[in-house]
């Protein structure tokens, strides 16, 4: 009986540390990716201010780079001609 009791005790030993280290992985595991969030949350602005950057960008080149053919110039609702000094360019004329 005081061998079966030694057993059960040196098993349940053995699955409280495996317990104890799940445990321990675990907390790790977690604070890694509070770690993470921290860090994207610090680069969050940065981010924001690139889009921004990026939109305003895009808002001048973006109508520039379609006018430079006549097919999307008809389709920004614009006129492909040429100019008295022999450039064509995508002219919006005003009715």
């Amino acid at each position: 009986m005081a061998a079966d009791l030694l057993r059960a005790s040196n098993h349940t030993q053995e699955v409280l540390r495996k317990a104890d280290e799940a445990k321990s992985d675990t907390m790790r595991q977690l604070w890694e990716r509070e770690q993470k969030l921290d860090r994207f949350k610090s680069r969050l602005p940065w981010f924001g201010l690139g889009a921004v950057v990026l939109a305003l960008v895009l808002t001048v080149t973006l109508p520039r780079f379609l006018a430079s053919n006549a097919s999307m110039c008809a389709v920004l609702g614009a006129s492909w001609t040429t100019t008295t000094t022999g450039v064509d360019a995508c002219v919006f004329y005003q009715r």
